[in-house]
């Protein structure tokens, strides 16, 4: 009787086991499809994200992230695909992946959109989750071996070296920070004796550093290429000062009293022709800038006759300088040639806009240096030389 229900017990556990197996079977297969159905799910997504954003001109280090991850993960799916728990690592790791190549798309975005107080929180988010794809890349990397597609290999010539770039401004700006604190300090001294060509310098130098924090604004926004406006006036200021700097005080003084009195008749003649009327306070202002009457009225007086500066074609130093200062003056103008060409540059001619740039920066720095005596020449060398290493590293 005991081995009559043993018996009847094992053909019970027997079939139970047997019932149940199908269904175990079944449950592993339908996780991994599940898993599978997520994934083209999330690349979906993504890939709309990338080609529907309003950056999506902008997204090509994405987009080259997201296909080469695609392919590594592809090879490492199939690899696996007898290793459950490898498998399993692989796919969360590509599905992490992706969601991390989503945020930082959405950083982007907010980046474009974001006043300079928020921008750098945005920026600094970004870096972040960059580290992270970096990490997930390195597992990947390590598992494929020479078979790794590497993304680096694909974006870092422009992505390095647009962030070199950048990074060299920042060097030259801590400079030119030391030298505005002194200026400033002369311009609000009421002890230092102030005249006109003092007035052209301090406003110079002021006004070129705020072209150039405008410039280096624009690397996070998708117009960048706009960047050609504000280094084109900045070589117009660093031309002009240039020049300036080379006359006797003397001169400078004149040059400054009728780089003033061009402004007040410019002004006066704006108010009189496009506003209707031209007030007395404004002939008064030129009035006390021409006190030794050296000029003619201000109704009378020719804008030629208050020239204090040669055209810029002609400040240009060689011919290098001469056909940089054409090309950058082909956008403002207008000339579709120029327009064009900048449109289907992108980075590629920001970067190249901003390495002149930063020269300009130098150079501006040497002439600042020149007007306060020469104190600050060898930190202006050493920060120039770290703008050179960076570029060649």
């Amino acid at each position: 009787m005991f081995y009559f229900i043993l018996i009847i017990i094992t053909i019970c556990v027997y079939l139970i086991y047997r019932g149940q197996k199908p269904k175990v079977l079944m449950s592993r297969a339908e996780v991994k499809k599940n898993s599978q159905d997520e994934i083209d799910l999330r690349e979906m997504r993504l890939s709309d994200k990338i080609k529907t954003s309003h950056l999506k001109n902008y997204l090509q280090t994405e987009a080259t992230l997201f296909n080469c991850g695609r392919k590594n993960f592809i090879r490492l799916n199939e690899r696996f695909k007898h290793d459950d728990v490898k498998l399993g690592q692989v796919v969360k790791d590509w599905i992490d992946y992706i969601e991390i190549l989503t945020d930082v798309i959405f950083e982007s975005e907010m980046l474009d959109v974001s006043t300079s107080e928020e921008s750098d929180e945005h920026f600094d988010k970004r870096d972040e989750l960059y580290v992270k794809i970096q990490a997930i890349e390195k597992r990947f990397k390590d598992l494929l071996g020479d078979e790794y597609v590497d993304s680096v290999e694909l974006i870092k010539s422009d992505w390095q070296k647009t962030r070199a770039v950048n990074n060299g401004f920042t060097e030259l700006r801590k400079i030119a920070r030391e030298q505005i604190k002194i200026i400033t300090k002369q311009k609000n001294n009421k002890d230092f004796k102030k005249s006109s060509r003092h007035h052209f310098i301090f406003h110079t130098i002021i006004s070129f550093w705020r072209d150039a924090d405008f410039a280096y604004s624009l690397r996070r926004k998708k117009w960048n290429f706009y960047v050609v406006y504000p280094i084109r006036t900045m070589m117009e200021k660093k031309l002009r000062m240039t020049f300036f700097l080379q006359k006797s005080t003397v001169i400078q003084e004149d040059m400054a009293n009728k780089e003033l009195l061009l402004s007040a008749k410019r002004i006066y003649d704006f108010h009189k022709v496009v506003i209707g009327r031209a007030t007395n306070e404004r002939k008064k202002w030129y009035r006390s800038l021409n006190e030794r009457d050296i000029f003619p009225d201000i109704d009378k007086v020719k804008d030629s006759d208050l020239k204090a500066f040669l055209p810029i074609e002609r400040l240009c130093e060689n011919q290098e300088d001469y056909q940089y200062f054409r090309y950058l003056s082909g956008v403002p103008h207008g000339q579709l040639g120029y327009t064009m060409f900048l449109d289907h540059t992108g980075k590629t001619e920001y970067r190249r806009l901003m390495m002149f740039g930063n020269i300009l920066c130098y150079k501006m720095l040497k002439l600042t240096d020149s007007y306060l005596g020469k104190s600050m020449n060898t930190d202006i060398e050493d920060a120039y030389q770290k703008v050179k290493n960076l570029i060649i590293s």
